[in-house]
């Protein structure tokens, strides 16, 4: 019993960091931590219904966004469940904080910000590692970033 407890936390535990190497990736342009925390077949479903399927076509999304700006991705509420051996599915919030190039730290003005649930199915891959093989984002808001004050 207590040897399940542990499984189940350690993949709960597993299937968390892939969300997370997803968002560090992203806010870095590493195109490879990004990829890596898709299966090499993974589809990234965006809030307009845009499906980005498989390692390359997520590569090139990625690189094609501008760069020299800021970006965070702050994720909370990540509840994972664990469906069998091999698959689980996650849901999460994503706090995203987007500011134009260049971007001086510590900003001085308030960044754009995003609010978005990720719901994703994760998969064990032969290498031992939990990776998303479908993520589904919903926008939940979306406030432009302000020119003027300064950020709290």
């Amino acid at each position: 019993m207590l040897e399940d407890l542990i499984a189940t936390a350690a993949t709960e535990w597993s299937c968390a960091k892939a969300i997370q190497k997803y968002a560090k990736g992203a806010d870095s342009n590493d195109a490879e931590m990004f990829t890596g925390a898709f299966t090499p077949d993974g589809v990234w479903v965006r809030p307009d219904g845009q499906e980005i399927k498989g390692h390359d076509a997520l590569r090139t999304f990625l690189l094609a966004r501008p760069t020299g700006g800021f970006a965070r991705h702050i994720i909370s509420n990540i509840v994972v469940d664990v469906l069998d051996a091999s698959t689980a599915v996650a849901a999460s919030l994503a706090t995203v904080l987007k500011y134009p190039a260049p971007a001086n730290l510590p900003l001085t003005t308030k960044p754009a910000t995003m609010l978005a649930c990720y719901d994703d199915q994760l998969r064990l891959c032969a290498d031992g590692q939990w990776r998303i093989a479908r993520r589904r984002v919903t926008l939940l808001m979306d406030l432009p970033a302000s020119s003027g004050g300064t950020s709290a």
